[in-house]
């Protein structure tokens, strides 16, 4: 940002979020999570770089194990390079990559997760576009990312993923489903998935039941189905 150089991730981030600036690496790097702050703007542009995350994590007091954590009422792009989300230490492990409750857009990252993040990109609110070749890759049965709907009031808006293309690479299951408090009408209304007609995933599907529609333009739309 401006050419000034940060020792760490989140000081960086910190700085740019104040003026709509970009983050850029310049090596491969090593972070313990970061917690966003609402109402953030920036572009994190890993430059072809490896950014490897590691406990301690971000989060609310008491379960700081959150890679990224990514706040309301933000904008963020990450863009160009790779992010790993590792355990960490026993006494710092990291649960979830990337928490996101911004407006969120992955362009050309690849994303993976150690045995220990259950999700790699977990989605609770906010509008959230994967393209241009990003692929998420979980280890074995935990979760690439999920679409869940209305964890709090503040997040009946709702939450919409986009997978914008066929270079488009997730490899592992999907979740999708609503919490136990939020409407079974919100849910069908304010949370979607949209990607490419021919594209397969494997969702698994939290509150039933749910369904693709054609959006006849070469795209597919999963929702919940009111009945």
């Amino acid at each position: 940002m401006n050419g000034e150089v940060f020792e760490t991730l989140g000081d960086a981030i910190q700085a740019a979020a104040a003026t709509g600036g970009t983050v850029r690496l310049l090596s491969n790097a090593n972070n313990a999570g970061v917690a966003v702050a609402e109402g953030s703007e920036f572009v994190l542009d890993l430059n072809g770089y490896e950014l490897h995350m590691e406990g301690p994590g971000a989060g609310s007091q008491g379960t700081e194990t959150i890679g990224l954590q990514l706040l309301k009422n933000s904008t963020v792009i990450i863009k160009n390079g790779y992010i790993d989300f590792q355990e960490g230490s026993p006494d710092h492990p990291l649960k979830m990559g990337i928490q996101n409750y911004s407006n969120l857009t992955l362009d050309n990252v690849k994303v993976s997760g150690g045995p220990t993040i259950t999700y790699v990109v977990s989605n609770n609110f906010g509008d959230v576009v994967f393209k241009n070749g990003t692929t998420i890759t979980p280890t074995g049965d935990n979760v690439a990312f999920d679409v869940w709907y209305g964890m709090a009031a503040v997040y009946d808006d709702g939450v919409n993923v986009t997978i914008a293309d066929n270079s488009v690479q997730i490899n592992g299951k999907v979740e999708f489903g609503k919490h136990r408090r939020a409407s079974a009408e919100g849910f069908a209304e304010h949370a979607s998935l949209t990607a490419p007609s021919d594209m397969d995933l494997n969702i698994s599907v939290l509150t039933p039941p749910c369904a693709w529609t054609d959006n006849g333009n070469d795209t597919k739309t999963f929702r919940y189905q009111l009945v």
